[in-house]
């Protein structure tokens, strides 16, 4: 049995083959193929094609693929194109949560189920969440690049130029899948208020509050966005919703880009609609050089790396190598995608 791992500088090549090995130790012969690609040197590409974000070319893959028997897979694209050169292909697997570089209609087409690795950094993104939550309240961005600078700004001692501690804030969070509800079990430790806004659910954790999304909009010190992009969505964070929050409130964004109009919230951030934001995810990614954002004293920003933890590269390997071996198995199999393609 041939497997093709395809890695990168993040999904490590001798994680995924470790994982692998050990979870079908049963199987004889087994051969591990690897191809790299040098993503986040190289950023995530977007389309509107067939596969919506990837990294690398579909050649790359068409001309290692046609003896391969599984594919692991973390951001080339694997369009039709490419599975067409698949002909002993039995079954993708994906080492991220959304399979949005695989084209799920032809896989299933061709009778090929395809697993992703739901979850895989939802731990690294919720603390990573609250690390800006305390970043931009507690001015940490701010006095490490003036300190770093040899300046030594006394203003973030001065009373107007502090923040209340966040056991006297009221947390919003947009969005309660598994990175939300984690941010919410982490906040539990700091004693403030948790309201969650999520149409999907019905029960949130003790120390929070489901609510609608008027009352998270008007009483929320720091809005946290955790929501899947959609249509609904997309663009949903635009001048008209942010004129709803208070006028001191800070906006946390660790989710996707598309969710936020980022022209309306630089127009909000320069005209105290809201106070501050916090951005690990942007419109379009790298974010632009002359993008007015990053002229903004009032904004951390980083370069969406809140989901970049070892833990996560390595639960994201055994969860693939596990649903693998699931389906070499003939047992169900956790996180299918695309449930309807033929068995």
């Amino acid at each position: 049995m041939k497997i093709l791992t395809v890695t990168d500088l993040f999904i490590k090549k001798e994680v995924v083959e470790t994982a692998l090995r050990e979870k079908l130790c049963h199987i004889e012969n087994l051969q591990i193929e690897n191809f790299s690609v040098d993503f986040p040197i190289t950023p995530l590409q977007y389309s509107d094609g067939e596969v919506t974000e990837f990294v690398g070319s579909e050649e790359d893959i068409i001309e290692r693929i046609s003896d391969v028997d599984h594919l692991v897979v973390h951001t080339s694209p694997i369009t039709k194109r490419v599975l067409e050169h698949a002909k002993q292909l039995k079954s993708i697997s994906v080492t991220r949560g959304g399979a949005i570089n695989v084209n799920i209609e032809a896989a299933t087409k061709m009778n090929l189920p395809v697993f992703n690795t739901p979850g895989r950094n939802s731990s690294a993104v919720a603390e990573f969440t609250v690390g800006l939550f305390i970043a931009e309240t507690r001015n940490i961005a701010r006095s490490h690049e003036t300190t770093r600078q040899g300046k030594w700004i006394d203003d973030y001692y001065m009373y107007d130029k502090t923040e209340y501690e966040l056991s006297s804030k009221v947390i919003g969070l947009m969005g309660y899948g598994n990175i939300g509800e984690k941010v919410c079990k982490l906040l539990s430790g700091f004693g403030c208020k948790v309201l969650v806004y999520d149409p999907y659910i019905s029960q949130v954790e003790s120390n929070a509050e489901l609510v609608a999304l008027d009352t998270l909009l008007t009483e929320a010190d720091i809005l946290s966005l955790h929501m899947r992009v959609t249509p609904e969505t997309t663009g949903m964070i635009n001048m008209e919703f942010m004129k709803k929050m208070k006028p001191s409130a800070i906006l946390v964004n660790t989710a996707r880009g598309p969710l936020v109009n980022y022209s309306d919230l630089y127009e909000a951030l320069t005209s105290g609609i809201i106070a501050r934001a916090a951005l690990d995810t942007f419109e379009s990614e790298p974010i632009a050089e002359e993008d007015p954002l990053l002229k903004l004293d009032n904004v951390t920003l980083t370069n969406h790396i809140a989901g970049a933890s070892r833990n996560a590269v390595k639960i994201s390997a055994e969860i693939m190598a596990e649903d693998l071996n699931a389906f070499l198995e003939g047992r169900e199999v956790k996180n299918l995608v695309n449930k309807d393609y033929d068995k």
